[in-house]
């Protein structure tokens, strides 16, 4: 039995739970689901749809096919969790959105002759240098253990400037439910031509630990232009993803965790293959 259900082309939506209130709006081309959160508590909502199959799924994006066609859901301000009878179950602490499209590919093309990614024999490959902070504009570093950054919903410092909220976290060590981190990857050539602000064709890929010893698969970010130095061949790029506490374990909150991150670039690599020409047979 449903609260409420939905249909939207081919994809039946069924609201199974809800934690607060919620408003449904749309068009022939979107569904959206906005889900209320008064008192900004951890809440959690249910819903199934009649997917088909997956065809790539992240903390906040999914992409299916249902008959013939393919649909994009995509969550704001919420992540959610995806069970094999197609339910999902979305947790968010403040005012979310659910919203389904048609799926829509974007394709850029790319000239072999002068984009960065075209590496041969007279290009290196690029490298990335890639630092987490607090803050979008980059002031407050993430504390750094073995070589791997921590993360977590309690600031790393806090100065004068800091709120009462973030003064009381840090003091506390007991961080807010969920906290965005903002990336700044630094890469040693001008990779596209592309304006400032813009998003980039690379991607960001952040690794959660899945236990001790594993992690899970990479949550693909975008990356957004911040600078290019066209005299020194080096490109600024800015990313970021809102983490979540961890839970409680006897008693104890943990919020600390680690990640693992790297870029994804698309790159046409091309080598000369010698071959030698015997005349005299």
């Amino acid at each position: 039995m449903y609260i409420e259900e939905f249909i939207f082309e081919e994809v039946q939506i069924s609201l199974v739970s809800v934690q607060d209130q919620y408003i449904v709006v749309g068009d022939e081309n979107t569904f959206a689901l906005s889900l209320l959160n008064k008192d900004e508590l951890p809440k959690s909502a249910i819903v199934r749809i009649n997917l088909d199959s997956v065809v790539s799924l992240q903390n906040d994006k999914l992409v299916f096919t249902v008959y013939n066609g393919i649909y994009n859901l995509e969550v704001q301000s919420a992540i959610f969790e995806l069970d094999d009878e197609a339910v999902l179950t979305i947790r968010y602490s403040k005012n979310a959105k659910l919203i389904i499209n048609k799926y829509v590919e974007n394709i850029k093309s790319l000239a072999f002759e002068t984009d960065a990614t075209f590496i041969d024999e007279t290009t290196y490959m690029p490298e990335f240098s890639i630092s987490c902070f607090d803050d979008s504009n980059f002031v407050y570093t993430r504390q750094i253990r073995q070589g791997v950054p921590i993360i977590s919903t309690v600031p790393s410092f806090v100065d004068t400037n800091s709120s009462t909220a973030d003064i009381q976290s840090y003091n506390n060590g007991k961080g807010t439910v969920s906290k965005t981190i903002y990336f700044r990857v630094i890469c040693n050539k001008v990779m596209e031509t592309i304006s400032i602000g813009e998003s980039s064709l690379m991607e960001l890929k952040i690794y959660i630990p899945n236990g001790l010893d594993t992690v899970k698969p990479a949550i693909y970010r975008p990356m957004t232009l911040v600078s290019n130095d066209s005299t020194n061949n080096i490109s600024i790029y800015s990313a970021n993803y809102d983490f979540y506490e961890q839970g409680n374990f006897d008693g104890i909150d943990y919020v600390d965790g680690y990640m693992y991150c790297d870029v994804q670039v698309p790159l046409t690599v091309q080598k000369s293959i010698p071959i030698e020409f015997d005349f005299s047979v």
